[in-house]
């Protein structure tokens, strides 16, 4: 949930077995509605915890009770669909593969990078990497310097001026996505006290 939809990954290259997310957050669909990948040869070793009619072999065949589970990806899928988020989700997949995720992740990269250089020119400590490429987020959290009002207040202030960011772990958290301004993160780091 936290990289799937900004960071660039392959699933075969880096040899995943598993990957699993939620469709909010970087990938832009409502809450309730996620994707789940397993390598297709170890779909048969696993039991889902929930099964239902839709899981079956013959899941249209309300009739015959027969406990088979599906062979394929389907095992997992235990009841009705969520119609309205698999609609969503399949719309935002789609629109980040046309912008492409390399895209999306590059400019994530930059907005956190003006982020970070801001927040540090400003006294702001950061917890997020910024040295190593290979370990960066789009996530950026930070503490404000000492003099500066407790991260509640500092959620409050913003938010009166239409500024969201988060309080996590008692710091600070910002995390862009490609469709936010240079302008945006300007305006955020003005707002912020010194």
């Amino acid at each position: 949930i936290q990289g799937l939809g900004a960071v660039p990954f392959d699933v075969q290259v880096d040899h995943i077995d598993f990957a699993a997310a939620d469709g909010h957050k970087w990938l832009l669909a409502p809450e309730g509605c996620g994707v789940l990948y397993c390598r297709e040869d170890l779909i048969p070793l696993l039991h889902p915890p929930v099964v239902g009619w839709m899981c079956m072999v013959d899941h249209a065949n309300y009739g015959d009770y027969r406990f088979e589970l599906a062979e394929n990806g389907r095992r997992f899928e235990p009841g009705s669909y969520n119609v309205p988020g698999v609609l969503a989700l399949g719309a935002s997949i789609k629109m980040l593969a046309e912008v492409g995720v390399e895209t999306i992740w590059s400019r994530i990269d930059a907005l956190t990078e003006r982020i970070a250089t801001g927040l540090l020119a400003k006294g702001y400590r950061l917890y997020s990497p910024r040295d190593d490429r290979t370990e960066r987020s789009g996530i950026v959290v930070f503490d404000p310097p000492g003099s500066t009002p407790d991260p509640d207040s500092v959620v409050r202030a913003l938010r009166e001026q239409r500024i969201v960011i988060v309080k996590r772990e008692g710091r600070l958290r910002v995390s862009p996505h490609f469709y936010n301004t240079e302008a945006q993160i300007d305006r955020l780091l003005g707002a912020l006290p010194e």
